[in-house]
């Protein structure tokens, strides 16, 4: 009599990091006379910050005081629609992750202090709770998950970058003398995201082949940053505005801590530039609640890492994607943390290397 004896292969995830851009929000800055106006609902959520360093305090969705924008919203207000793109991120994680009012206790949360992202992050905490009440929201001033507002080398990276791209200042130009406003190809670029994100209609005399240039000028230079063909150049820029938040990844990696962060397209970029193949993302401006999830998985006692990213304008799960540690979609924890050990610093040499 034959015996075959089969071979039971399991597999399951250990630890999750996940790292989310804020959903859709306003412009931070409106257009010399433009009509629209900019409404918001007012959206009460009371937070508690468990941090020390910042005094306990409601988020104020109000008017804007200094009238950047016409209507209810002030300049940089998470939407109805960017909270509601975090509301589904959480059932994301309800079918990817398990997570629910249950287990959500065996993750960690934490955000930067912007009020969007605050605000983002609660969408997902009172999905995942049923219950927007006493929501704690903790933020830091200093976030590894945020470039810090005084580093002036990533000003000089960021103008270097312009340097090469072209500037196109004939339509530059043109688009100033329409909107009356004398405004970059990135604020232009960031309005018109805001605005056609939101479903508001253009301004008079702005056609939507402005809009793309503008939005096109903007991706370009995003592209220029993050996919630098000179790679020294790239490597001491993503050290020197990301490498406290891939120590922190190495740690919790190692401590088995689950961790759901929200932070900015400043913290997507740069993530995906040191962990994605190129030809797996745009290099552009990470889309409104985009995220990047990584994965430790355990399969037959063997340790390894998956990347999971969306970066797109859709409600999708996200895909899987080849990462540069190991070449492939799926890599050892120890190729893994071995390839992101040199991206990796803490906060006394990033304050060191943004003003050396």
């Amino acid at each position: 009599m034959q015996i075959i004896i089969y071979s039971l292969s399991i597999k399951e995830i250990k630890q999750v990091f996940i790292s989310t851009r804020h959903g859709i929000r306003t412009p931070f800055k409106g257009l010399p006379d433009d009509i629209i106006q900019w409404n918001c609902p007012q959206v009460f959520m009371k937070f508690q910050n468990n941090n020390k360093n910042v005094s306990n305090r409601s988020l104020k969705l109000n008017f804007d005081v200094k009238k950047l924008i016409k209507g209810s919203c002030y300049h940089g207000q998470l939407s109805q629609e960017g909270y509601n793109q975090h509301l589904q991120l959480a059932k994301h994680w309800s079918q990817l992750y398990y997570i629910n009012s249950e287990t959500i206790g065996k993750w960690k949360t934490r955000s930067t202090v912007v009020d969007r992202v605050r605000l983002s992050l609660s969408g997902q905490l009172s999905e995942i709770k049923q219950s927007n009440i006493n929501i704690k929201v903790g933020s830091k001033f200093f976030d590894s998950a945020i470039v810090p507002g005084n580093c002036s080398n990533d000003k000089v990276y960021q103008n270097l970058i312009m340097s090469r791209v072209d500037p196109k200042l004939a339509e530059l130009e043109i688009l100033r003398t329409k909107t009356k406003w004398n405004a970059s190809w990135d604020q232009f670029g960031d309005h018109f995201k805001s605005r056609l994100a939101m479903n508001l209609l253009l301004p008079e005399n702005v056609v939507i082949d402005d809009a793309q240039l503008a939005m096109q000028q903007m991706d370009d230079a995003w592209k220029a940053c993050y996919q630098n063909p000179n790679q020294e150049e790239l490597d001491k820029y993503l050290i020197m505005t990301i490498g406290p938040l891939v120590s922190d990844i190495i740690k919790n990696q190692r401590d088995k801590q689950n961790y759901i962060v929200s932070g900015h397209d400043t913290t997507i970029a740069p993530l995906a530039a040191i962990l994605v193949q190129q030809d797996q993302w745009s290099g552009k401006q990470p889309y409104f609640a985009s995220f990047i999830s990584i994965e430790l998985w355990d399969y037959n006692k063997q340790e390894t890492v998956k990347i999971r990213i969306r970066e797109s304008n859709d409600d999708s799960a996200g895909v899987y994607v080849v990462q540069k540690a190991c070449g492939a979609t799926e890599c050892t924890l120890a190729q893994f943390q071995q390839y992101l050990q040199k991206y990796a610093i803490d906060y006394q040499e990033q304050v060191r290397l943004c003003n050396e």
